[in-house]
């Protein structure tokens, strides 16, 4: 047998795991984690099985292998929804009607803990009242109650086009609170905290007189994976190829350890948020967030349920949201019902001040 014969049979091979891989992990969003948990972890893959077998296509065309370019092909075709989701393409954007109500979600990582002052503004809080939009939804929402500068008085007053504020906290102590919290141009009616388990976490349901309109809307920021700055530290080695196998092994054992509990309990929290959900009736239904998620889990999948991801149907390419320590993932999203009608949205990395970039979305309420 020839060696290009031999090569190619290996080739098979490996493309057919790709393959098997690649499915897995693209139909992972529809596998509670409780149930199987593996499923979870080829999600965070996705990218890797998607590039790798996008490789195998290139290679099987170019030699003119068309029946193992055809089960490429049809394995794209199968798992296009998760590819759409992970990196849409959208190449028309439909011009703004009048009246568009544009929505910001943004994880301002406790506006990184610096103070607001005239001479020295907060670099996140400057951006939020420059883009000035209708409304605003923060995580990692931090008061400091012991400085003057930085407590809840001088917060909501540095945000000077909001008339209505609304904050709901998940951890508090003598010195601190920390959330989530909605400011908004619109009237804001009622905000109450949805239930499930979490030591810091939250998700909120707030809902505003928009026009006339009842909206309902839910902001989150659910469970962390817990990396430690020191598995990012090993993280920032292997990229760099500076690690032996046994810290690679540790490493491994370490990201496992954090990831499942967090898999676990994400899956839950996204359970109630549809259950939450289930129970509205509203026809104008925003949710909004930091998930801690990529687009192809379950946590995503649950928490969008029948609602429409806004930058898959406006935005372009992966949508990074995380930008710290080259953990570089769309983590961030706004989805929204059926009679509101987004006609743009976008990540705004032209801040980098948070370890999250914003989200904003431009919308209409139909009657």
């Amino acid at each position: 047998m020839k060696t290009s014969k031999i090569v190619r049979y290996i080739l098979y091979i490996i493309n057919g795991f790709a393959l098997f891989f690649f499915i897995i992990s693209a139909f992972s969003p529809h596998i509670q984690p409780k149930t199987w948990i593996i499923p979870s972890f080829m999600g965070l893959l996705f990218p890797v099985f998607l590039f790798s077998n996008l490789i195998f296509l290139i290679i099987w065309l170019i030699s003119r292998k068309w029946k193992a370019a055809g089960c490429n092909l049809v394995v794209f075709v199968i798992a296009w929804g998760s590819i759409q989701a992970y990196c849409p393409i959208n190449l028309l954007h439909p011009e703004k009607p009048e009246n568009t109500i544009k929505l910001m979600s943004y994880n301002v990582m406790g506006f990184a803990y610096h103070t607001h002052k005239k001479d020295e503004p907060n670099r996140i809080i400057e951006y939020i009242n420059k883009e000035n939009p209708d409304i605003v939804c923060l995580q990692e929402y931090f008061i400091n109650k012991k400085n003057p500068e930085a407590n809840e008085a001088a917060i909501q007053k540095a945000f000077t086009n909001y008339p209505y504020k609304r904050a709901i906290y998940f951890d508090q102590s003598d010195i601190f609170k920390y959330g989530v919290a909605v400011f908004s141009k619109y009237p804001i009616t009622d905000a109450r905290r949805i239930k499930y388990e979490s030591a810091y976490n939250g998700s909120g349901l707030f809902t505003l007189n928009i026009n006339g309109k009842t909206v309902s809307l839910i902001n989150n920021h659910l469970e962390s994976n817990r990396i430690t700055q020191k598995d990012k530290e090993f993280y920032q080695s292997l990229r760099k190829g500076n690690i032996d196998s046994e810290t690679l092994g540790s490493l491994k054992n370490n990201i496992v350890s954090r990831l499942k509990p967090a898999f676990l309990l994400r899956a839950q929290q996204a359970d109630s948020i549809a259950q939450t959900v289930k129970n509205l009736q509203t026809d104008y239904l925003l949710i909004c967030g930091d998930l801690n998620d990529t687009p192809i889990s379950y946590t995503r999948h649950k928490v969008q349920g029948a609602l429409t991801d806004a930058f898959v149907s406006h935005g372009n390419g992966f949508g990074i949201s995380y930008n710290a320590d080259y953990f570089w993932f769309r983590i961030d999203y706004i989805f929204h019902s059926q009679k509101v009608k987004t006609t743009d949205c976008y990540i705004d990395r032209s801040i980098k001040t948070s370890d999250h970039y914003p989200v904003l979305c431009y919308f209409n309420l139909e009657e």
